[in-house]
């Protein structure tokens, strides 16, 4: 929740360092939402096996 607002003031504000820390900030937000809904549902097929 706080990466977006992060990053987006990181782009905002401009420059080569700032712009790649703050795609760096978008891709891990997005890889933990996608870790956070594919885990439990993982788990749940692992018990009905």
């Amino acid at each position: 929740m706080v990466a977006w607002p992060c990053s987006w003031f990181l782009w905002s504000s401009g420059g080569g360092v700032n712009l790649a820390v703050a795609v760096v900030l978008l891709w891990a937000s997005a890889l933990g939402s996608v870790v956070a809904i594919v885990a439990p549902m993982r788990r749940q097929e692992a018990r009905r096996c």
